[in-house]
C-alpha cells in the first residue's frame, strides 16, 4: 500500500455502482483514510450504504509486473481526527496524516497529549530528509493537512495576541463610555 497513493473507491447508490479515484493514506492497522466533499456522489452513497470496495495499483511504469491490492470493507465518516506530524525544529509542520484517535489506555501508557490542533505525535527533524527523492513518502494529502496545521498555528501565534489586545482596548473604551454615560445621567439639569 505504501507504493500507491490512489485508490479506486467503489460505492453503490440508488443509481448503481460508482467508482471514484481518491488520494489515500493509511495507518499501521491498514485503515485507509481519504478526504472528500460530503456532497460528492461516493460520500452520499457511503451515508446510505457503508460497504465499499477498492483497488490500489502500485505498478506505475509500462512493462512493470502488475502489482496491486483489491479490498472491501466498511467506510465511516470520522469525527475528530488526530494527526501525527513531522515538523522542522522551528515548529513548521512539513507532513501530517490522519489516524484514529488512540484509545485512553494508549494515551496514558505512551503519555500522549493531543494538542488543540489534534496533533498526537510530533517529530522534530532538520528537514534534510525531505530533499531525498529516493525517500519521498509525503503525499499531496499529507501536505494539505500540514498546510492547515501551519496556518492555524501561525494565526494563533501572530494574530490572536493582537486580537486579544484589541479586545481589551475595546473593553476599556466601553468601560470609559459607561462611566461618562453614568455621570451624564446623574447630573442635575442646569439649563435656564
Amino acid at each position: 500500500m505504501e507504493k500507491g497513493y490512489l485508490i479506486s473507491l467503489g460505492t453503490v447508490d440508488d443509481n448503481g455502482v460508482w467508482v471514484a479515484d481518491v488520494i489515500y493514506v493509511y495507518d499501521h492497522e491498514l485503515s485507509i483514510y481519504w478526504m472528500s466533499s460530503p456532497q460528492s456522489r461516493h460520500s452520499l452513497a457511503i451515508e446510505k450504504n457503508s460497504t465499499i470496495s477498492g483497488t490500489i495499483t502500485a505498478s506505475q511504469t509500462p512493462g512493470e509486473k502488475d502489482f496491486g491490492v483489491q479490498l472491501c470493507g466498511v467506510a465511516a465518516k470520522l469525527g475528530k481526527i488526530v494527526k501525527p506530524a513531522i515538523a522542522l525544529y522551528d515548529g513548521t509542520v512539513t507532513s501530517a496524516r490522519p489516524v484514529r484517535k488512540p484509545i485512553p489506555k494508549t494515551i496514558k501508557r505512551e503519555k500522549l497529549s493531543i494538542d488543540e490542533d489534534g496533533v498526537c505525535y510530533e517529530w522534530a527533524k532538520a528537514g534534510k530528509e525531505l530533499s531525498d527523492v529516493n525517500n519521498e513518502s509525503r503525499m499531496r494529502f499529507q501536505d494539505i493537512i500540514a498546510t492547515r496545521l501551519n496556518t492555524r498555528r501561525a494565526i494563533r501565534e501572530m494574530v490572536y495576541p493582537y486580537v486579544n489586545k484589541l479586545q481589551k482596548d475595546i473593553d476599556g473604551v466601553r468601560n470609559k463610555l459607561d462611566q461618562i454615560l453614568q455621570l451624564l445621567t446623574h447630573q442635575p439639569d442646569v439649563t435656564p
